[in-house]
């Protein structure tokens, strides 16, 4: 996705350690990776990021984090990742089988493949 800076962010299923990685590119072609999934941070970055009204990006990864459930995550243009949210696996869900979407009321929305369907995610911005 472009974001407001003219640059594109994406991430990667794999690559980095194996886990996948999130990266910029500058309208140049330079690359430039911002965060190298380790597993316990997520894993499986499968779907796209969002900028959401803060100006930071957003997105899921479909394994990793603590219950290896998958993660929600937010990452800054200039490479600052938090895991903002891990999913257990059980009462929220597991796999997030999309991206993110913020919605009017500033929380941010997914779905998971498996169990609960879909969630709130933790925060509004």
């Amino acid at each position: 996705m472009q974001g407001t800076d003219g640059k594109f962010y994406g991430n990667t299923v794999a690559g980095g350690t194996g886990n996948g990685v999130i990266f910029k590119m500058a309208p140049s072609g330079a690359v430039t990776v911002l965060h190298t999934f380790a597993g316990t941070d997520g894993s499986n970055a499968s779907y796209p990021l969002i900028q959401a009204s803060d100006g930071n990006f957003y997105g899921t990864t479909y394994t990793g984090g603590s219950s290896n459930a998958g993660v929600i995550f937010k990452i800054t243009a200039g490479g600052t990742y938090n895991v903002i949210y891990n999913l257990n696996g059980t009462t929220d869900g597991s796999g997030p089988s999309s991206g993110l979407v913020q919605a009017t009321n500033g929380k941010l929305y997914g779905v998971t493949e498996n169990l609960t369907g879909s969630f709130p995610v933790c925060c509004s911005l």
